[in-house]
């Protein structure tokens, strides 16, 4: 298994005869406290490596984005909407 895998479960058919793809609950937190435990063990060793915290966390973030299809331009498109936003509100562009 992938370190990171995250898949669902294989789909399967409920009695309802409904197909389901999710992963159990209990399975869901195990990954997810063996992700915490890894990035944990990352954050120890950069500090004993005397890598600084901003390099940590923006390899971190970056990581996740890279991670992420799609994430990086629906954060830049809020973040672009936000501004056009306040040039409205201030007068300066108009809305169409």
């Amino acid at each position: 298994m992938n370190r990171l895998d995250l898949a669902p479960t294989p789909p399967r058919t409920t009695s309802a005869g409904k197909t389901t793809t999710t992963t159990p609950k209990s399975t869901m937190r195990t990954r997810t406290q063996e992700i915490m435990d890894l990035l944990g063990k990352a954050a120890e060793l950069c500090t004993a490596e005397g890598v600084e915290q901003e390099a940590f966390m923006t390899a971190a973030w970056a990581a996740f984005l890279d991670a992420s299809p799609g994430l990086r331009e629906e954060l830049a498109d809020k973040e672009l909407a936000t501004q056009l936003g306040a040039l409205r509100e201030r007068g300066l562009i108009g809305s169409a």
